[in-house]
C-alpha cells in the first residue's frame, strides 16, 4: 500500500562512492532517469571580513555563477525579520557587492572590509525513480561540493537527498535504503552546514551570544558579558531596524547608547581603565542630532562590546560572586545619597542639591547593572531610586547666571525674562520644600528594600 507520508531521507556518502544500485523489479522501482531541470554546476564565492564574523552570526553571503549567469546570495534564516531568509540579486555590471547587501549587513560587520573567503565547486545531479508504469516514485539529488580555501583544496563532499513520491511504499523505500547502505553511506537527520563544512573560522564563536538568565550565584565575568550582551543585541538590533523600514530613530538609538553610559558607569570598579575609557571616549558627545552621526558612534561602540563580551578583563575579581559584590557596592553609595540627602535644606546651595543629584544618579546606577543577578528587589530599589532623581534634578537650578543676559533687550522683553527666571527660582523652592519634607520616608523606605535584597543574597 503506498504511503502519502514518507519522509525525506538525506545521506553523507563518500566523494568517490559509484552511484547506488536502486533497480529492483522485486519491489517494482523499475527505471532511473535523470532530470536535466535538476542537474547543474555552479561556483559559489563565498564573501565575508578575514575573521568570518558573518558566518559566525549564521549569515551567509555569496557570488553564484551557474550556466555563465551570475547572481548575488544572502541567507539570514536566523536573523529573521530583520534580515531575509534567502535574497538573490542579479550580478550588475560592475559585478560589485549590491548597495542593498552591504547596507543590510553593516551592523553585522560593522565596516569590517570584505572579501572572498572559500570557493565551492558543486555539482548536482538530479534523478527520478519511475515504476513499471512510468509512476514517479521519488525524487533524488546526488551533490558533490569541492571547498578550497586560500587556493587550495580544503574539503571534499557528498551529499545525497531521496524525497519520496505519494506513490512509493515502504517496500520501495525500504530498498533504497539498502541501496544506499551497499556504497557505505551514512543517514544523516541534517546537513552539516555551511560553515561546518568550512570549518574554522567559521565555526567559531558568534560575536552575538545569545543572552541567559543568570544564576544567583553568577560571577562578575558571568554579569559583565551578559550585560553587555544586551547593549550589543539592543544596539544591532536598531541599526538593522534603522536600515529596514528606513525611518530616522535616533532618539532610540541615543537612550541606548545613553544606557551604554549608565553601564559603564555601573561596572566602571570591575572594568579595564583603558578599556571603559576608550567606550566612554566614543560616547562623550552623546546625544547626538543626526542619526547618521549616532550610527557611526554605535557601530564603534558595538565593535568594542564584542571584545569585551568576549574575554572580559576584570582581574582579581573575574571569579568572584557577583550579587554580594554588587551589594555592598549599592550600600556604600547608598551611604553617600543618605547623607547628603539627609544634610538638604531648603536653603542649601545649589551645588549641594547638584551633589545629591549625583549620588542618587550612582546609587541607581548600581542598582541597574546588579538587577541581572538580584533580581526583583533591585528592580522595587531602580523604581524608588528612579522618583528620587528625577525629583532632584526638578530641585536643582534651571538656569546658569553666567548664560542669562539682558543686553540688547527692550524693556518688555527684559521684564519677561525677568519674571521667567523669578517663576524658575520659586519652582525650584517649592520642589526642593517638597523633597526636604519626603526624604525621610523615602530613607526608611529604600533601607528596607536594601535590607531584602541583602538577605536574597
Amino acid at each position: 500500500m503506498a504511503s502519502k507520508a514518507l519522509p525525506e531521507l538525506r545521506f553523507e556518502v563518500d566523494f568517490d562512492s559509484p552511484s547506488p544500485a536502486m533497480l529492483s523489479a522485486t519491489v517494482g522501482i523499475d527505471r532511473v532517469s535523470q532530470r536535466p531541470s535538476g542537474t547543474e554546476h555552479r561556483d559559489i564565492t563565498v564573501f565575508d571580513s578575514e575573521d568570518e564574523r558573518l558566518l559566525r552570526a549564521g549569515i551567509v553571503m555569496a557570488h553564484r555563477m551557474a550556466a555563465g549567469q551570475g547572481e548575488w546570495y544572502l541567507a539570514a534564516p536566523s536573523w529573521q525579520p530583520r534580515l531575509p531568509i534567502e535574497l538573490v540579486e542579479p550580478l550588475g555590471t560592475t559585478g560589485s557587492l549590491p548597495a542593498e547587501f552591504v547596507r543590510m549587513i553593516e551592523p553585522i560587520v560593522r565596516r569590517a572590509p570584505l572579501g572572498p573567503v572559500a570557493a565551492l565547486e558543486q555539482d548536482r545531479r538530479g534523478y527520478l525513480l519511475c515504476a513499471e508504469d512510468k509512476a514517479e516514485l521519488a525524487h533524488i539529488c546526488d551533490e558533490k561540493v569541492i571547498v578550497t580555501r586560500d587556493g587550495s583544496t580544503y574539503r571534499r563532499y557528498r551529499e545525497v537527498t531521496v524525497q519520496p513520491m505519494p506513490g512509493m511504499t515502504s517496500q520501495q523505500m525500504e530498498s533504497v535504503l539498502d541501496a544506499m547502505r551497499g556504497i557505505a553511506a551514512t543517514q544523516v537527520e541534517q546537513f552539516p552546514t555551511v560553515q561546518q563544512r568550512l570549518g574554522a573560522p567559521a565555526t567559531g564563536r558568534t560575536d552575538f551570544p545569545r543572552t541567559q538568565p543568570l544564576r544567583s550565584n553568577a560571577t562578575m565575568e558571568d554579569l559583565v558579558s551578559a550585560v553587555f550582551a544586551a547593549d550589543l543585541w539592543a544596539i544591532t538590533a536598531l541599526l538593522l531596524d534603522a536600515g529596514r523600514v528606513r525611518h530616522p530613530h535616533v532618539a532610540a538609538l541615543n537612550a541606548q547608547l545613553e544606557s551604554v553610559k549608565r553601564d559603564l558607569r555601573g561596572l566602571a570598579h570591575a572594568l579595564a581603565p583603558a578599556w571603559r575609557q576608550k567606550v566612554e571616549t566614543l560616547l562623550e558627545d552623546v546625544p547626538l542630532e543626526r542619526l547618521d552621526d549616532a550610527t557611526q558612534v554605535a557601530l564603534d561602540v558595538a565593535e568594542a562590546l564584542v571584545t569585551e563580551i568576549r574575554a572580559p578583563k576584570l582581574g582579581d575579581i573575574a571569579n568572584a560572586e557577583a550579587a554580594p559584590l554588587l551589594l555592598q557596592r549599592a550600600e556604600q553609595a547608598a551611604v553617600i545619597m543618605a547623607e547628603r540627602c539627609g544634610a538638604l535644606t531648603v536653603g542649601s546651595t545649589d551645588q549641594a542639591w547638584e551633589a545629591a543629584l549625583g549620588s542618587a544618579e550612582v546609587l541607581a546606577v548600581s542598582a541597574a547593572v546588579a538587577e541581572p543577578v538580584l533580581g526583583k528587589p533591585l528592580r522595587k530599589i531602580a523604581r524608588r531610586l528612579q522618583a528620587v532623581t528625577e525629583h532632584l534634578r526638578a530641585c536643582s537650578s534651571q538656569w546658569d547666571q553666567s548664560e542669562i543676559s539682558f543686553d540688547g533687550l527692550g524693556v518688555e522683553e527684559a521684564y519677561m525674562l525677568g519674571r521667567q527666571v523669578e517663576r524658575v527660582r520659586n519652582s525650584s523652592a517649592n520642589e526642593r520644600a517638597r523633597f526636604v519634607a519626603l526624604w525621610p520616608d523615602r530613607l526608611d523606605e529604600l533601607r528596607r528594600l536594601l535590607s531584602k535584597a541583602k538577605r536574597s543574597t
